[in-house]
Parts: structure tokens; sequence; C-alpha cells
């Protein structure tokens, strides 16, 4: 979790999101966003994570694979997390209040809760 945190720290607030993909504690993965530079909507930190990870495993298929996020994941990169087969979604800081295109009233575990197979997400705060 620290890496990822110390990953964020290395863009500009309030564009500071990162994410790894962690496979048998190491790091097969680590993205920051790229939204904003790549002119892309979907570029976020944890699909950049993703992709990045599928490539260099040679499968889209990422079980056994945790991710870990500075942020709270947004529904997409959850979403694409549980296509992908991610067991585990890690967090430390929940979503920030200037996100206003993300869905009220709905949290990540509850989502997890409704999956057809385990998915643990876990906040954990490094306060």
């Amino acid at each position: 979790m620290k890496k990822a945190i110390s990953l964020a720290s290395t863009k500009q607030p309030p564009y500071n999101f990162a994410a790894l993909i962690v496979q048998d504690g190491q790091v097969i993965a680590a993205e920051t966003e790229h939204v904003y530079g790549n002119h892309d909507p979907s570029a976020h930190d944890g699909v950049s994570a993703i992709r990045s990870a599928a490539q260099k495993l040679g499968s889209n298929r990422l079980e056994g694979c945790v991710m870990y996020c500075s942020d709270e994941p947004c529904v997409m990169c959850f979403c694409c997390a549980t296509w992908a087969g991610i067991e585990r979604v890690v967090y430390t800081r929940p979503k920030p209040a200037w996100l206003a295109y993300e869905f009220n009233g709905l949290s990540l575990e509850d989502l997890a809760s409704k999956l057809e197979r385990p998915m643990k997400v876990d906040r954990i705060s490094l306060d």
C-alpha cells in the first residue's frame, strides 16, 4: 500500500492516483492515472495497472492478483478488476468529495457482495 501512495505522490493533486497489481507478493504493474495526458477517459490508474499486468502476464485473467489503490477505485476500475478475476481490492483513501461523476449511495463492498464469485474489498487506514 505504501508503494501505491508513494507512486501517487509523483503526480500533482488533484490527479495523484496510483494502483499496483501484485501477484505472489511481487509487483506486476504500477501505474498512475493517464486520463488527461492521454486524453482517454478510461485511463484511470486501476484500469491502466490492469492493462499493464495483463500485457506482462500475457493473459486477460489476473486470478491470484491483488489490486492496491492509493484511493478508492471508481466503479469502472472496480468492474474491470472483477472482469480480470482479481481476488482482492485494497485502498487507503476514500473517494474524494470533488469526484462528482460517481454514483451516490453505492459502495464497492456492496458491489462485491453481489458478484457470482468471491472478491474482497478492504480499506486500510495508514493514519
